[in-house]
């Protein structure tokens, strides 16, 4: 399963949000502007952010709070 979400516009994460059914359900979830619910994300947490350098380039930063995806992360060439 892959979920989707974008959070651009929530400022604050009230108690009763239902997210985390998401994130038990075992699939991928892809979240934009995660920073705003950092506080329901789940430990095991894989972040990938793109910068836009400008003249079409961009840079991708990988980074695992966890070293939960480690292991993935070094074999992954780009």
């Amino acid at each position: 399963m892959l979920c989707h979400s974008s959070f651009y516009r929530i400022e604050n994460v009230a108690d009763d949000f239902e997210l985390e059914e998401y994130f038990e359900e075992g699939g991928v979830c892809v979240i934009e502007w995660a920073t705003n619910i950092q506080d329901i994300l789940p430990d095991k947490v894989l972040d990938i952010e793109i910068k836009d350098l400008g003249d079409n380039r961009r840079v991708l930063k990988i980074s695992d709070q966890s070293d939960f995806y480690s292991r993935i992360m070094n074999e992954v060439v780009i």
